[in-house]
């Protein structure tokens, strides 16, 4: 995947940052050497992010250095770059302090997210490595970035169905819109819609659903007390939606669950829904873009179940059931009411 190429050419930033401080601390450098260095440290801001943070961590070990390898307290105080050459064992102490600085933080620091997406008409699922999976739906983007206090997703667009693995010390926490969904274990689905903000539906367990302002922290006290917002927690057969405040928790029917989550089986599950509302959801699965050309249809109630890849079924539909003449002009396809 893109994302493993992108680790990998992090870690080659790490290994070119550890080839430059040990270049850059040692006896005989050059000025030849410090212009590449500036050349580099200019190729890509993350060039200097890295070797700061990596320089950090080399400074930090020249105490342990002294101690390791008995140096003098005043040599171990003193400036990298002397008049003299270190011994050859000293430049084999600073590679092998070096190597160590690299191999602390390359621990220390947290691991780069990997990123799961889809393309528009496909779904993904993902097996995480504490056993949770996540169901990615049509023309989906999630960030996974484990720590061993957090399990963190960040669902970038789109919408995903995610079942979690119990771990009490390290909450689940999906980062979609403006604000998050906590859950320790359960199962639930998190849609991040284009106009209508966060949607979050439980099937199973209990969640906590807070706006961004509510789960900013302490940081944001004051302004909380000025304008209270809402955290819900959301069972099993609940739905809540929000955007800047979190909604109203409201009961959702089984049946009507199960409707929502049809896309999981690659299906798409209608009743009473209008007309609008049912091209609106048909067309995250297309690059078809549907055109209601009478207004009046776009209140008309449709119901119907078919695989969400089959315009065809859909367009059927619509001709047989509904008086609906469907005509296809390229990429797009016209609904105007059929002549009497």
């Amino acid at each position: 995947m893109a994302e493993l190429h992108r680790i990998e050419s992090h870690r080659a930033l790490e290994d070119a940052a550890g080839e430059w401080i040990a270049r850059l601390e040692a006896d005989d450098v050059s000025d030849d050497d410090r212009r590449r260095f500036a050349e580099w440290l200019a190729e890509d801001r993350r060039h200097r992010e890295v070797f700061e943070a990596m320089r950090d961590s080399w400074h930090r070990l020249d105490a342990l250095g002294a101690l390791v390898y008995g140096v003098p307290e005043e040599d171990a105080r003193a400036p990298a770059r002397s008049s003299r050459r270190l011994p050859a064992v000293w430049a084999g102490a600073a590679a092998l302090l070096l190597a160590v600085g690299i191999g602390l933080w390359q621990g220390l620091r947290p691991p780069a997210p990997v990123h799961y997406e889809t393309a528009v008409g496909h779904q993904l699922s993902v097996s995480l490595d504490d056993g949770s999976t996540i169901d990615l739906n049509t023309d989906t983007l999630v960030e996974v970035g484990y720590s061993d206090t957090e399990r963190t997703i960040r669902l970038v667009h789109g919408e995903a169905h995610f079942t979690v693995e119990k771990d009490a010390e390290r909450p689940f926490v999906v980062h979609a819109g403006d604000g998050q969904v906590t859950a320790i274990g359960t199962r639930f689905n998190v849609y991040l819609t284009p106009t209508r903000g966060v949607e979050v539906t439980v099937t199973e367990g209990i969640v906590e659903v807070a706006s961004a302002k509510e789960s900013a922290g302490v940081a944001d006290a004051a302004a909380l007390q000025r304008r209270p917002l809402r955290t819900a927690l959301v069972s099993e057969g609940q739905h809540v939606q929000y955007e800047k405040q979190v909604g109203v928790v409201a009961d959702i029917a089984t049946p009507k669950v199960e409707r929502r989550l049809a896309w999981r089986q690659g299906m798409l599950s209608f009743d009473g829904e209008t007309l609008e509302e049912v091209v609106a959801e048909v067309s995250r699965y297309t690059n078809v873009r549907f055109v209601i050309a009478d207004p009046e249809l776009r209140e008309l109630q449709v119901g119907g179940y078919f695989k969400s890849n089959d315009l065809a079924a859909l367009e059927t539909l619509l001709e047989s059931a509904f008086d609906i003449d469907v005509r296809r002009e390229g990429q797009r396809v016209v609904l105007t009411k059929r002549d009497s």
